[in-house]
């Protein structure tokens, strides 16, 4: 595996993607290497909190009402449930979301009234 960041997020079917990309996991892929340098979340209630998703473990955790910020390092969502958040790309992540925005692949986000500073999708 690349030594570089990566957004790895895996749901309850065992699929792992980015935006709109989805590709199987393979049942021998092992994060304890990963997971031992990153803060672990299991099973956790966020509620109405800023999360920096950098260099976090989050395992069956729910997010309710939170911002959701990502730089682009390393990051693992398995089984997790949002409701209500937004997410603020910075940095690698930013531009990650303006090349699929680029391709096609992710829509641009469409500001509510009164508009959201860049980097902001909802």
């Amino acid at each position: 595996m690349d030594s570089n960041a990566t957004l790895y997020v895996r749901d309850a079917h065992g699929r792992i993607g980015v935006g709109c990309l989805c590709v199987a996991l393979h049942e021998s892929f092992d994060l304890s290497g990963i997971q031992d340098l990153m803060t672990r979340h299991d099973g956790k209630t966020f509620e109405g909190q800023h999360l920096v998703l950098d260099e976090g473990v989050f395992i069956n955790c729910t997010f309710k009402n939170c911002s959701l910020e990502y730089s682009g390092g390393d990051v693992y969502v398995q089984n997790c449930q949002g409701d209500g958040c937004q997410l603020i790309w910075r940095g690698a992540a930013q531009h990650t979301v303006f090349l699929l925005q680029g391709l096609g692949l992710m829509a641009p986000a469409v500001p509510p009234p009164g508009g959201n500073p860049p980097g902001r999708v909802q």
